[in-house]
């Protein structure tokens, strides 16, 4: 078995999960391979699916395989013949991870996060809406690490707090290239995606932080930040949660009211930006002259 510290649970693992720091420490949740139940796929899927009850969630995706998530303390697989191990990994680190943090009560936003002076700045949106860039924008300019593409929230009282993820950043090559990375040292995620793997060496956060500030990211002919109202806000929290449509079968009353907490406490703003890499130097230093500001 392998042993890892990821959102701040120990996690036991019986496949190799490198993305991940070593650590030891009891047992949180573990990672183990087994048979799952399909009797609920209805028909020939074709594609990917998801069943799931109070404490228990089946995940499928026909090239990959099956995903039994329970009581967010277990990740059981059940693998599709020939998967490669990297391709699991990918899975198992996010969509599998994220509902078991979801089953642990947490609030988990499509979003990635750094930290800026203590506190958790996080990029949110869709996929492929520019959330590792911009972190991986910061992070180059000297800012911690805090998730990637993954970011979890728990409260102390009523303040969010932002789990620390893992030491890694999904980039496009074009992305990685202008941000000085060497494009054969970042192994592909995925081998028919040229998105690459980016393992963070230095400047990772290792504790929970304070959630001080969220960027809804928007494309747009120019840089502007705006504020957006209280209401219009927790309808991007609510959009851009991780997995929201199985957070609606089974708790959307619990996850608007976490959402809603968030922000009466965090301020969230639009990032209206092009899509330019050239300019992404000067799309970083307009928000941390934003984050300047006397009230965020």
């Amino acid at each position: 078995m392998f042993s890892y510290i990821v959102y701040g649970l120990a996690l036991r693992s019986a496949l190799p999960l490198p993305e991940l720091a070593a650590g030891e420490g009891t047992t949180n949740i573990s990672v183990r391979l087994g048979n799952v139940d399909r009797s609920w796929l209805k028909g020939g899927i074709e594609g990917h699916c998801f069943h799931a009850c109070v404490d228990e969630a089946w995940l499928f995706w026909k090239e990959v395989g099956t995903f039994l998530v329970r009581n967010g303390r277990e990740i059981i697989l059940d693998p599709a013949p020939g998967v490669e191990e990297s391709v699991l990994r990918l899975f198992i680190l996010g969509p599998a991870l994220a509902v078991l943090l979801q089953q642990r009560g947490l609030l988990v936003l499509h979003a990635s996060a750094v930290v800026v002076d203590g506190g958790a700045v996080a990029f949110l949106g869709g996929p492929g809406w520019g959330k590792s860039t911009m972190a991986a924008a910061l992070h180059v300019r000297g800012y911690d690490l805090m998730a990637d593409d993954v970011t979890a929230v728990y409260f102390d009282g009523n303040d969010p707090m932002v789990l620390p993820g893992f030491p890694q950043l999904k980039l496009w090559p074009d992305v990685a290239i202008s941000l000085g990375k060497a494009l054969e040292t970042l192994p592909r995620l995925h081998p028919e995606l040229e998105k690459r793997a980016c393992r963070v060496a230095n400047r990772v956060s290792l504790l929970p932080i304070p959630l001080r500030c969220i960027y809804v990211l928007e494309e747009g002919t120019g840089h502007a930040i705006e504020r957006i109202g209280a209401q219009e806000a927790l309808v991007e929290l609510v959009r851009h949660s991780y997995g929201v449509r199985l957070l609606h079968s089974l708790s959307a009353s619990s996850h608007f009211l976490q959402c809603a907490k968030v922000v009466s406490k965090a301020p969230v703003r639009r990032l209206n930006r092009p899509r330019s890499l050239p300019a992404l130097p000067e799309l970083a230093r307009l928000v941390e002259e934003d984050l300047a500001q006397p009230v965020c």
